[in-house]
């Protein structure tokens, strides 16, 4: 068989065609133009696959990213491109001449380029397909991230808000039952009321009251009676204002400490005039009684038995340890030929329960325990409340004078005077250790 070629077709002739015969021309490489054209097409195709949008890549309830569709105009294009060039005339399967060997290498190369380019496409789709799965998954992840320390911090914001605490301010709107204690002189008052009589918050204060301030009003109700001791009761609302008992209230007081003479006591009221006030329980140290109005002044008195000696008033002074103490007894205090001792104790025995007391450190202490005898040298106590005097101890600029009670180991301020003071004065009718001090 001989092959005929030219610069610009190539002539195969088959056998068993006469030289008459007119062979079709094959442009050379047009099976090359067509293996170009295809690969051609899977770049595009996979550059289009690679540029869709992550969100348009449908995904399934696990999160992971479903396959896109491949266009079904690939088949399409591919046809298209495989058509022969213009003016290349296509062959029929039975007129088609047999492929030479340089055919056969042609056709093989072309299949390995198809083949190969095919891969390619396939793994820049696959590629693609992956990255936009990722893209999508971590999208989601990000997403659940984000939603997740919004939830934390938002949580964080509410453990962060303080949980309001309980504060032990008075409400206004409770009316519990309460009792309050306070103390005058050798006396401690105590007072009790029950529900929805004052709000949460109240104080109660207690004032000794001089018993010559009050005899002589007592003495037109019962002329007999001796005052043994008087105090003022004032009730406070937490505001600091001054308050009395709610109409058909009432209030139960006990006072305790006066240590009357005799048991034979009763309380007083002293409101424009004096009134005797029923009693629970009335003996010579406590007296409880009701009340339905806090009067200017309560009063407890005795009456003392008449015996042969007589009571007249008196007056008495001593001097120990720098301090000097003078006593004006009123008459039915102290019997008649009584005395009076004083003697120094040591500022050591009672700085603790002074500075306790006063609640600071004491600049000075001076300390005397004051005694009064009978004519036969027994000891004895006024019957009912006599005038102390103690000097001794100077308060200068920005200082304070006070003087306290100490019986029991317990220390009680009688008196408490300002800048200057030289002296302190009380009423009482029990004696003991009297101190005076000095403080900033």
């Amino acid at each position: 068989m001989k092959q005929q070629y030219t610069d610009e077709t190539r002539v195969v002739q088959k056998p068993g065609h006469d030289a008459g015969y007119s062979p079709r021309r094959v442009k050379p490489g047009a099976f090359r133009s067509l293996g170009r054209s295809f690969l051609a097409t899977l770049i595009s195709l996979s550059m289009v696959l690679s540029l869709t949008p992550a969100g348009a890549i449908a995904q399934d309830p696990t999160g992971a990213a479903a396959p896109t569709e491949a266009p079904a105009a690939a088949g399409d294009s591919t046809s298209t491109a495989a058509q022969p060039d213009e003016g290349t005339t296509a062959s029929s399967s039975d007129d088609e001449p047999a492929p030479s060997a340089s055919d056969d290498g042609d056709k093989t190369s072309s299949s390995d380029d198809k083949t190969s380019s095919s891969k390619d496409s396939d793994d820049k789709s696959s590629s693609s397909k992956d990255s936009d799965g990722k893209s999508s998954s971590d999208k989601a992840s990000s997403s659940k991230d984000s939603d997740d320390k919004s939830s934390s911090d938002a949580k964080k914001t509410e453990d962060a808000t303080p949980t309001p605490t309980p504060t032990d301010a008075p409400d206004e709107d409770k009316k519990p039952a309460a009792s309050k204690t306070a103390t005058a002189g050798s006396v401690t008052v105590t007072v009790e009321v029950g529900e929805d009589v004052f709000a949460e918050g109240w104080t109660l204060e207690a004032k000794s009251v001089p018993a010559d301030d009050v005899k002589d009003t007592i003495a037109t109700v019962d002329p007999d009676a001796q005052v043994v001791t008087a105090v003022d009761l004032i009730v406070r609302d937490k505001d600091n204002n001054e308050i009395g008992l709610p109409e058909g209230k009432t209030a139960k007081v006990t006072l305790s400490g006066a240590n009357a003479p005799s048991d034979d006591v009763a309380v007083y009221r002293l409101a424009g005039g004096a009134s005797r006030v029923g009693t629970s329980t009335a003996t010579a140290n406590t007296q409880v009684f009701s009340t339905d109005t806090f009067a200017p002044t309560f009063a407890v008195a005795a009456k003392v038995a008449k015996d042969d000696a007589s009571y007249p008033a008196a007056t008495f002074s001593d001097s120990a340890n720098g301090v000097t103490v003078n006593v004006e007894a009123p008459e039915g205090a102290l019997p008649e030929g009584a005395k009076m001792v004083v003697t120094g104790v040591g500022s050591d025995d009672v700085k603790a329960a002074v500075e306790g007391a006063i609640g600071g450190e004491a600049v000075e202490i001076k300390a005397v325990d004051i005694t009064f005898t009978d004519k036969d040298d027994n000891k004895i106590e006024p019957r009912i409340p006599v005038n102390v005097s103690m000097s001794g101890v100077s308060a200068g600029e920005n200082q304070e004078l006070h003087a306290l009670h100490i019986k029991d180991g317990n220390a009680t301020e009688v008196a408490e005077t300002g800048a200057g003071a030289s002296a302190a004065t009380f009423e009482s009718r029990d004696f003991s250790t009297y101190v005076l001090v000095k403080t900033k």
